[in-house]
């Protein structure tokens, strides 16, 4: 069981930036990603998210640095097994280069994805079976697990129950978990014209990816 700082990648889809925000998918819990990671759902707490909102930001591809966010968040919810968050674009020429992009990305059905950064505890299991009987003694809703798959696996998985804070989301044409995008994606023009661009698809199949963890010597190692 260690305190980790983790990042999770999803994918943006295109039909959302109304008035320079966007919204998309962030986290999908209850499926293992493909470093055997699983966060459990219920791990996103009202309390984190508010926190969330209040101090969190988006970023360039995790790059921190004052100068390079994007972003402010506006919102961040949960539905189902997803984790939702809406964002508005900064004024600054970064971040509407990072806006071009997107929209010239999503216009050509392109994706862009999305990957949260964040604190939580993690537990280590034998295997996937080991780590749904967890589940069940925390009586987690498994209507809203990958039961199946996540039994199959027969090798170590880690567990996550809780995310403790989220401190960015970040733009990325790097996710790890298969249709986690931008959900909508609208820009105010010059003239305050909106422009929508519709979804090409609105949601595909979601799994969660955990990459920091196996790659930033502040996780495990």
């Amino acid at each position: 069981m260690k305190q980790k700082q983790d990042l999770n990648f999803f994918a943006l889809s295109k039909d959302s930036i109304k008035e320079n925000t966007f919204t998309g998918i962030a986290n999908i819990m209850g499926k293992m990603d493909s470093y055997k990671s699983v966060i459990y759902p219920g791990a996103f707490s009202k309390e984190m998210l508010e926190n969330f909102v209040k101090d969190g930001f988006i970023s360039l591809n995790h790059n921190t640095a004052f100068n390079d966010t994007v972003a402010t968040i506006s919102r961040a919810w949960v539905e189902g097994n997803q984790l939702l968050v809406e964002a508005e674009f900064h004024s600054t020429a970064t971040a509407n280069k990072a806006k071009s992009i997107c929209l010239e990305r999503l216009e050509k059905g392109k994706s862009v994805g999305l990957s949260i950064g964040g604190r939580g505890m993690e537990f280590l299991f034998s295997d996937g079976e080991e780590l749904i009987k967890d589940m069940e003694s925390r009586n987690i809703d498994m209507s809203l697990v990958d039961v199946d798959s996540i039994t199959k696996h027969k090798s170590y998985v880690w567990g996550i129950p809780s995310v403790s804070s989220l401190v960015e989301t970040a733009l990325t044409f790097t996710p790890a978990n298969i249709g986690s995008e931008v959900l909508q994606l609208r820009e105010k023009m010059v003239d305050e014209k909106i422009e929508q661009i519709a979804l090409n698809e609105k949601c595909r199949e979601l799994s969660l990816k955990t990459l920091l963890g196996r790659h930033n010597n502040l996780v495990r190692d």
